[in-house]
């Protein structure tokens, strides 16, 4: 496996339709797949909505599994002659009135926007939706603990609060030897000499970062050690002579 290709993998980019089901409790969407929180009477508006309601869009990068991996703009495609306002909410900001796209960068994460709009009968009609958005890498660190002069364990401490960490994987001097998709992520080395170990983390969103350690076993100093041994018979030597000084000078 060629991990240079997997590092550099391009994102996309793409714009997302959104298509909801006008209720306060019920919306669905391309962006996840799926419908939640509808009751049987809201699932059979699907196939009644008036194509004239205002729709959102995303637009920007796209990366893995749905996720932004930069700022993701919102707009809305809407007949001013049937509708009079649109109010959007992102996350737990406070609600504004809709006029031109809106570039939302932050918080990371799933961020909820709610969203409702105002008719010529001066009827609310409200849907909300879920923008993923994970602009940073995930963050690793490579420990190692020596088991033996022969047997080493690799551990890597990952983090990455958007998205997720996907998977970690190891290579031994460059060559590919281990896939781990949760943790504990770590990798057992048994050998001899001095050898790289680079782990690679990949989060949800294709982001990746990578740290390595060496499998070169502690070396005992016992250069140290004999410096100490040296200093302390220095000590004893110079207490032996301090004592014969005064020895001399007591006879």
């Amino acid at each position: 496996m060629d991990k240079k290709n997997i590092c550099k993998r391009s994102p996309a980019v793409g714009i997302i339709a959104l298509l909801f089901i006008i209720s306060a409790t019920c919306s669905a969407g391309v962006l996840d797949n799926e419908i939640s929180n509808c009751t049987e009477e809201n699932n059979n508006k699907i196939n009644t909505l008036n194509i004239d309601d205002p729709a959102p869009f995303l637009s920007g990068q796209i990366g893995e599994n749905g996720w932004f991996i930069d700022c993701a703009t919102l707009y809305f495609n809407w007949n001013p002659t049937l509708v009079k306002e649109i109010w959007i909410k992102i996350a737990t900001g406070a609600w504004q009135k809709y006029n031109t796209p809106v570039v939302i960068c932050s918080p990371e994460g799933r961020v909820t926007v709610n969203w409702y709009w105002i008719d010529m009968d001066d009827q609310k009609h409200y849907g909300n939706f879920q923008i993923k958005i994970d602009k940073t890498p995930p963050i690793i660190n490579l420990q190692k603990k020596i088991n033996s002069e022969t047997q080493i364990t690799f551990t890597a401490n990952v983090n990455d609060p958007a998205s997720g960490p996907d998977r970690v994987e190891f290579y031994l001097d460059d060559v590919y030897m281990e896939t781990y998709y949760a943790e504990p992520f770590d990798y057992e080395w048994e050998g001899q000499g001095d050898h790289t170990i680079e782990a690679i983390v990949f989060d949800k969103a294709g982001h990746s970062a990578s740290d390595q350690a060496n499998t070169k076993p502690r070396t005992r100093n016992y250069m140290f050690k004999g410096l100490f041994i040296n200093k302390s018979l220095q000590n004893l030597l110079n207490i032996f002579i301090w004592s014969q000084k005064i020895l001399l000078r007591v006879l």
